[in-house]
């Protein structure tokens, strides 16, 4: 008897699914990387922020 294809088999078959499954997976990179800079970025120093909000 030959046994059946897995899931992961037969989507690394389909060329759409190829396609989609790089979408998602570049997708999520991204958003991860773009989440780690917003998180990295430094605050802004306080005096620098009452010079551009028209301080006291």
């Amino acid at each position: 008897m030959q046994e059946q294809a897995g899931f992961v088999e037969k989507l690394l078959d389909n060329p759409i699914g190829l396609l989609i499954l790089s979408n998602v997976v570049f997708f999520t990179v991204y958003i991860l990387w773009g989440l780690v800079k917003i998180e990295t970025i430094a605050p802004i120093p306080t005096a620098l922020k009452e010079i551009i909000l028209g301080g006291k």
